[in-house]
């Protein structure tokens, strides 16, 4: 699998190059030579001739190939992610994507595989882009463990390092990406009061009740401030 992929990086652009010198006229002749691709278990390199057609030809896509194309591009991309190769799978996904950006699944396999290269900032890219098309549960638990990252990350910057700057950032990025965190807003409006910000750490304390209306942390320190 990484030979193809390797044979595809290093020799596509020669191939294509080559292969349509006769043909670049002729969409019929360029859909052979995709299919003909296709048939050797090269479905890269049909889909970057299937890309050239759906740019300079739009109307003369052949849509029920293409779809062929773009599942078989999909397995493979599961297939090399589920090998642990996800630099080679973020490639595969975003080929597919590009002959179908409307593809809700995909651009959750891509997040996964932007997270597999510790992407952080793509991987939540690619995960909102995928809730954008299609509200899906495995996309806002994705969503959600990465928040859970960013919380332990504010946590330790304001326990250990006392830098409550870089814990307000991370306490806002964790309840951006899960708005239900009762947690982070909690430590969000601590951080702001030991930044000596009261005005936003009664809005975040408050907030934190609202969700959470029995917790004794946010009632404590709504107090305190008062």
């Amino acid at each position: 699998m990484k030979f193809l992929y390797l044979v595809y990086i290093l020799f596509f652009p020669v191939l294509l190059f080559a292969d349509t010198q006769n043909v670049t006229d002729s969409v019929s002749e360029k859909l052979t030579l995709a299919k003909s691709y296709y048939q050797e278990n090269l479905p890269m390199f049909s889909a970057e001739i299937l890309l050239n057609i759906k740019k300079n030809n739009p109307n003369d896509t052949d849509v029920i190939f293409m779809e062929q194309v773009i599942t078989t591009l999909n397995d493979l991309g599961k297939f090399v992610l589920k090998e642990n190769d996800g630099q080679e799978a973020i490639s595969v996904f975003q080929l597919s994507l590009q002959l179908n950006p409307n593809q809700s699944d995909v651009l959750l396999m891509l997040g996964k595989a932007y997270e597999n290269q510790n992407q952080e900032v793509d991987a939540i890219k690619a995960y909102e882009a995928s809730l954008a098309i299609s509200p899906n549960e495995r996309v806002q638990l994705q969503l959600s463990q990465i928040a859970r990252r960013y919380f332990q990350r504010g946590y330790e910057a304001y326990n250990k390092g006392k830098d409550f700057n870089q814990a307000i950032s991370h306490f806002t990025k964790c309840i951006n990406l899960d708005p239900k965190f009762v947690e982070g807003y909690y430590w969000l409006g601590l951080s702001f009061k030991s930044n000596k910000n009261n005005d936003h750490a009664r809005l975040y304390l408050k907030k934190t009740l609202v969700l959470f209306p029995s917790h004794t942390g946010a009632k404590n320190a709504l107090i305190n401030l008062n």
